[in-house]
């Protein structure tokens, strides 16, 4: 009995924890993209917005941003894997993933219109741009995050 005992508490938890499954409406009405002051230093790479579900509710919806050398001509670009030179002035292009309340397997490009762009520039600028690319009404950004969810 003592020996069935431990392992029921040993499968009791991986079981409960396996079973555990969270469905989030990923049909987005509207998003509100969060505050980002970073003034002349580096935003980071995380990004927020908060989204409005056709339903009401409301979902946080979080990200990470980066600046590499993978070439950016349009917004809405995708990419499995994004390639950084140790020459950081090469890594100016800005590329967005979703990791919260799913995670999106590619990464998404935000074209920077400027030829000026640098790496500085795009690390000031890439966490904003993709939370502010995230909106229904940049459907081909919010679809290519989203069709590629894990």
């Amino acid at each position: 009995m003592k020996k069935f005992s431990i392992l029921f508490a040993l499968l009791l938890p991986n079981a409960t924890l396996a079973s555990f499954n969270q469905c989030v409406n990923l049909g987005f009405n509207s998003c509100t993209l969060q505050a980002i002051d970073c003034g002349s230093t580096d935003c980071g790479h995380d990004w927020t917005t908060t989204c409005t579900t056709s339903n009401g509710n409301s979902v946080a919806v979080r990200g990470i941003a980066t600046c590499a050398a993978n070439q950016v001509t349009a917004t809405a670009q995708t990419a499995g894997s994004l390639n950084i030179n140790s020459n950081l002035d090469d890594n100016k292009y800005c590329w967005c993933k979703m990791v919260y309340p799913a995670v999106s397997t590619n990464w998404v490009s935000v074209y920077l219109a400027s030829t000026n762009v640098t790496y500085m520039s795009c690390t000031l600028t890439c966490a904003e741009l993709c939370a502010g690319n995230f909106q229904p009404s940049g459907t081909m950004f919010l679809q290519r995050l989203t069709n590629s969810i894990q």
